[in-house]
């Protein structure tokens, strides 16, 4: 067993991770330190606002990506040190221009409508910030994918902890200088992305935006990308359920406010995730042969375990301190948070498992199936157990659809190898 951990600390992989984990780190530190604030400044029922219209905004990305991201993932990384990704590049940057004018679009002519759904009236002046922001993540999205293939990930990562440092001091301009109010929240959240896109966009070669885009290259990238946009829409669509199914079904934006920051406290995890997937997507999708897609898999999944249940147990006694500073109205934060943890840590096991499917044997149909069974698991556990249970039973619903997507995974993996 040492001696395997000790072979894994000599891996590029290992060194690449630490950089990504560290960035990943650091990230987290100053969002949960934005989100903290912003929860202590807005209280439990405006936050709950304010996470509601969060959650339109993760979803209009991912939509709006329609799983480009992971798409140019394997045309970047199967050639890292050449321009062969420049075309996918640029096809990718086109539809999601387009995209986001659609996306952007919608969030403004549908306000309204998605206001009287929720019955929560107070969303519909803040859905048009929200469209404004999503475009710009397209584009911050893409660069950060460009850079993340090349394997640059000492860039990668200092720019996503740029953005959030600038984040953190809009908003203290904020509450110095201006209402503290969601909307105004959403504007500073909205000119740290800009700010952040222009930054990383200034330092690609930009030689690729001049590249000529043949019918073949089209459809190379969208034989491999129309599963996975299929599957990334309905993926961020159920790992957002939860939030909407306990606006819509407890009909109280405060039970929003108070499971919205137990889901912060506990996001380290999946965030954690997304930089150690940085490290091994790229690497499965430059694989020749199952043998060693194989050893890199078992490497990985030992060094991913170890890595989530260490930061699992030090992010208790630190949610702890982040119930005492939010205040009375967030208590009731803490046991959705373990229960969340517990889930979180349950999907970051898959993680290399995932890559795996997705980039070595690339069967993202799989994954659209798996995350249409994780949302009707999902919503037929929140149906039963919300009403009862509220924010616990929005979290248990959450760990449930966890444990469905663990096996299924496994057992699709032995099918296929």
């Amino acid at each position: 067993m040492f001696k395997k951990i000790t072979s894994i600390a000599q891996t590029h992989t290992f060194k690449s991770s630490i950089i990504t984990s560290l960035s990943t780190f650091l990230t987290a530190g100053l969002g949960a330190v934005f989100y903290l604030f912003v929860a202590k400044a807005l209280g439990v029922k405006e936050y709950g606002l304010f996470s509601l219209s969060l959650t339109f905004f993760t979803i209009g990305v991912t939509v709006g990506d329609v799983g480009m991201g992971q798409s140019l993932i394997k045309f970047v990384g199967a050639s890292v040190d050449t321009n062969y990704y420049y075309p996918y590049a640029k096809l990718a940057l086109f539809v999601k221009l387009f995209l986001g004018l659609i996306m952007a679009v919608a969030a403004w002519t549908l306000a309204f409508p998605i206001a009287n759904f929720f019955r929560h009236p107070e969303i519909s002046p803040l859905l048009p910030v929200i469209g404004i922001a999503i475009p710009l993540q397209l584009l911050l999205f893409l660069a950060l994918v460009i850079l993340q293939g090349q394997q640059r990930f000492l860039l990668w990562g200092g720019i996503q902890v740029g953005s959030n440092l600038i984040r953190l001091l809009i908003l203290g301009v904020i509450i110095l200088a201006f209402t503290m109010s969601s909307r105004n929240v959403l504007l500073g959240f909205t000119l740290a992305i800009f700010l952040a896109a222009v930054v990383s966009w200034a330092r690609l070669d930009y030689r690729f935006i001049f590249s000529k885009i043949s019918s073949q290259h089209i459809k190379d990238f969208f034989d491999f990308s129309k599963w996975t946009a299929a599957f990334m829409a309905l993926s961020s669509l159920v790992s957002r359920l939860d939030i909407f199914l306990l606006a819509k079904w407890s009909g109280d934006l405060s039970q929003v406010g108070v499971y919205s920051l137990g889901v912060t406290m506990a996001s380290f995890l999946p965030q954690l995730g997304g930089a150690l997937g940085a490290v091994t997507s790229p690497k499965f999708a430059g694989f020749q042969d199952a043998a060693s897609a194989s050893r890199y898999l078992k490497k990985s999944t030992l060094f991913v375990i170890l890595t989530a249940v260490g930061v699992a147990l030090i992010m208790i006694p630190a949610a702890l301190l982040v119930v005492w500073f939010t205040g009375r109205d967030f208590q009731a934060s803490f046991s959705p948070f373990l229960i969340l943890l517990a889930s979180f840590t349950i999907f970051l096991f898959t993680n290399p498992l995932r890559d795996c499917l997705l980039y070595y044997y690339r069967r993202p149909d799989f994954f659209w199936w798996l995350n249409l069974g994780q949302g009707t698991v999902l919503i037929v556990a929140s149906f039963f157990l919300i009403p009862t249970y509220g924010v616990a039973g929005a979290a248990f619903s959450v760990l449930i659809s966890h444990i469905f997507t663990l096996f299924t995974s496994i057992w699709f993996f032995k099918k296929v190898s």
